[in-house]
């Protein structure tokens, strides 16, 4: 499934690129991947900088201009795109899909997914079927 999933954060990637091809700068595309290998941990911006070796001012900026979205941002659409497609796909409790996509408080995953996707997770699932 991470292979699945590291197809659809190089993808969310390039939905958010408005750059140019040449413009690719590797150090962006191994963020990319290691947020979509470590989706079910909760990477701060402090860990996730660390791992590219740059500042986080240095990284968000990086990051913004090249996107056009904040790094958490994107990866909170990457761990809802997950959250939905294990909705759809399992009859996971809500509780096991929160632990999955990285957030150790399932209360706090459903107010997220009511407030990106406009319904409840229980409920995304019911009009999935």
């Amino acid at each position: 499934m991470s292979f699945n999933l590291l197809e659809r954060a190089i993808l969310i990637c390039s939905r958010y690129n408005e750059k140019p091809v040449a413009d690719y700068d590797p150090r962006l595309a191994g963020i990319c991947s290691y947020i979509a290998e470590n989706i079910d941990r909760p990477l701060s911006l402090e860990v996730i900088a660390d791992h590219a070796r740059l500042s986080v001012s240095r990284l968000s900026h990086l990051f913004q201009d090249r996107y056009g979205c904040s790094i958490m941002s994107w990866r909170d659409d990457l761990r809802m795109q997950l959250a939905c497609r294990i909705l759809k796909m399992t009859d996971a409790p809500v509780k096991q899909v929160a632990i999955r996509v990285g957030y150790a408080n399932p209360l706090h995953f459903s107010k997220m997914f009511r407030k990106r996707m406009g319904l409840s997770p229980s409920r995304y699932r019911d009009e999935q079927a």
